[in-house]
């Protein structure tokens, strides 16, 4: 009973991105066993299970961490002289693993976030639609991508558009700037041309006038 239990709530903890309730779930758990009398040794094996777990969920954890957290596991239960000290042990060893999973999830997430940018940046028309894509609210997305990168997502889309603009400025010297812009996301290119000299300084045509004749100018040397 106590396995299906750990099997149904707590494994989807370890494999959802919501992580919330981990250690009330853990609770609920230890003192139904306490609550029948379980044994030291019944309540250690399911401690275990729970590390155990982690295990067969195929993601890249930290063995020398697990194993830690199994021996602080064995200690706490032989060491607890009462059911409130054990209660209280348990929980702060599974806090650790609570904070851990967090860690890695916001891990993944943040990786996994940066490489939708990455391959929708032209497209994107807002925040709000990564976090809906991710089924996250705003505000957590926003903290996410800037931790991760040091910038707010709407300063790297713009960073990534405006490095898009100037290789098609350059290289390709027949496209008109309006088709550049559309190219770059941007369905007015008046505004295009303000974020581009916002961004780099130069209009769309002087930069092209600067860095053409640069690459020309180096094109005849050789």
């Amino acid at each position: 009973m106590v396995k299906t239990k750990l099997s149904a709530y707590i494994g989807s903890y370890f494999s959802s991105k919501n992580l919330n309730n981990f250690t009330e779930e853990i609770q609920n758990v230890i003192r139904f066993m306490i609550q029948n009398n379980a044994t030291q040794q019944s309540i250690e094996k399911v401690c275990l299970y729970v590390i155990r777990m982690l295990e067969f969920t195929k993601k890249d954890y930290d063995v020398k961490l697990l194993n830690d957290i199994s021996l602080q596991l064995q200690r706490n239960i032989s060491i607890s002289v009462s059911t409130e000290e054990l209660m209280s042990h348990l929980l702060e060893t599974f806090k650790r693993i609570n904070a851990y999973m967090e860690n890695m999830c916001e891990d993944n997430i943040e990786k996994k976030i940066i490489e939708y940018v990455n391959q929708n940046y032209i497209t994107l028309e807002s925040q709000d639609q990564v976090a809906n894509y991710f089924g996250y609210n705003y505000a957590y997305i926003s903290r996410l991508f800037k931790k991760k990168t040091g910038v707010t997502m709407n300063k790297y889309i713009t960073d990534k558009k405006v490095e898009l603009a100037k290789m098609l400025i350059v290289e390709n010297d027949k496209l008109s700037f309006r088709e550049i812009a559309s190219m770059c996301g941007y369905a007015d290119a008046k505004y295009f041309s303000r974020v581009f000299k916002n961004e780099t300084g130069f209009t769309p045509s002087e930069y092209r006038l600067e860095y053409s004749d640069s690459i020309e100018g180096k094109c005849s040397k050789r």
